[in-house]
């Protein structure tokens, strides 16, 4: 199997994106601890902060390689997520350069 590291990002974007509908992403942290095992996987979305303008959540990519489930040592991914709400910010225009002698 070839990993791709987006795509696994991606779905820790996704279930944080799931969890808190209302934010938008705005920063991942992501860490690959483990080669990404074959067959089924679980994410794991557990908010550290879940605030009205701003959220961080850790979500953990994981598997059950040796049978047992759930054990620290079978995490193959883990993120930090920043989310926040959509905000009006300041308006800005191109002004150009201001000609320069020489």
């Amino acid at each position: 199997m070839v990993e791709r590291g987006g795509l696994v990002s991606s779905l820790a974007v996704a279930a944080a994106e799931h969890t808190v509908p209302e934010q938008s992403v705005r920063k991942l942290s992501a860490q690959f601890l483990a080669p990404l095992a074959e067959g089924p996987v679980e994410l794991d979305v557990r908010p550290l902060r879940r605030g009205g303008s701003s959220s961080v959540l850790a979500v953990t990519l994981g598997g059950h390689g040796d049978g047992s489930g759930g054990s620290s040592a079978d995490v193959m991914l883990a993120t930090t997520v920043l989310l926040g709400r959509s905000r009006p910010g300041r308006s800005v225009q191109a002004v150009p350069a201001p000609g320069v002698p020489g």
